[in-house]
C-alpha cells in the first residue's frame, strides 16, 4: 500500500509542506487531500486539491472546515482560488509553481 504522500502529485505535496511545516499538521493535510482520490467528485482530485491549498494557505483551522464542508459542489472552491489568485479560469490542471 502506498502512503499519502506518493498518491499526491509532488507539487502538492510541496505545497502543503511548505504551508503547513508542522510534522503532525503536514501528515493531517496530506491524508485529508490523499482522501480527496477515494470520493466522487465532479472535477479532478488533483484540482481540488491544489485549490483547497491555495484557500486555505496555511490555516489548518480553515482546511479542516473545508475539508469537512466539501459536500458541495467543489467547482466553488476552484473558482474561489482561482480569484484569490486574480486568475480566472486557470482551474488549477497544471501544478503549483513555487
Amino acid at each position: 500500500m502506498s502512503s499519502p504522500q506518493n498518491r499526491l502529485p509532488q507539487d502538492v505535496y510541496k505545497k502543503a509542506a511548505l504551508l503547513f511545516p508542522d510534522e503532525t499538521d503536514l501528515q493531517e493535510v496530506v491524508t485529508a487531500l490523499s482522501q480527496l482520490y477515494e470520493r466522487p467528485l465532479n472535477v479532478g482530485a488533483e484540482q481540488l486539491a491544489r485549490s483547497v491549498l491555495v484557500v486555505t494557505d496555511g490555516d489548518l483551522d480553515a482546511f479542516r472546515t473545508l475539508i469537512r464542508d466539501l459536500g458541495g459542489d467543489p467547482r466553488d472552491v476552484i473558482v474561489e482560488a482561482e480569484g484569490k489568485l486574480g486568475n480566472p479560469g486557470h482551474a488549477f490542471n497544471t501544478p503549483l509553481e513555487d
